[in-house]
């Protein structure tokens, strides 16, 4: 009985061991070519958005996407999540981001964060204009086909 018990310890430690096993961390110079390569699927992403492009947007939406909490909605497929963007888009002559703020952290070689805070200035077709303060975190994950979002999370808010 103490064999098994022996037995039975050592393959749960060795099983729990191989659990805690850390990615290597990344160098400076793989980190910075993350941040680049996300930075540069963004500026495609937010063309985009600025042309009221709801195809390109979708691009980079993983099919096997998580969820996206858009101001106090969360939306739990990529189907549903499109669907409303497609309905935000359509209403939209062209919206203009401005100022900017863009913080991308890569976590793993296959896992990264883009944060960003700017202004929109959104033009409807029937010729309203209305500017928002929007923010953006979103969970970028390495693909076959390149990166794409997995999660996020945004919230917007009409400035004055």
């Amino acid at each position: 009985m103490k064999k098994n018990f022996f037995i039975i310890a050592l393959l749960m430690g060795l099983t729990f061991s191989a659990c805690t096993k850390k990615s290597p961390e990344l160098s400076e110079q793989e980190k910075t070519q993350i941040e680049n390569q996300i930075l540069g699927e963004w500026e495609k992403i937010c063309f985009g958005i600025e042309n009221s492009d709801s195809e390109v947007y979708a691009s980079f939406i993983d099919p096997d996407f998580i969820q996206m909490a858009s101001n106090g909605s969360v939306f739990y497929s990529k189907e549903e999540y499109i669907n409303k963007v497609r309905n935000w888009f359509s209403t939209r002559a062209n919206t203009e981001i401005q100022q900017e703020k863009i913080i991308v952290t890569a976590l793993t070689e296959n896992i990264a964060f883009l944060d960003q805070e700017s202004d929109f200035l959104v033009t409807y077709k029937e010729g309203n204009v209305q500017r928002v303060h929007h923010a953006v975190s979103l969970v970028f994950e390495k693909e076959a086909s390149g990166w794409m979002i997995i999660h996020g999370h945004e919230s917007f808010i009409e400035i004055q």
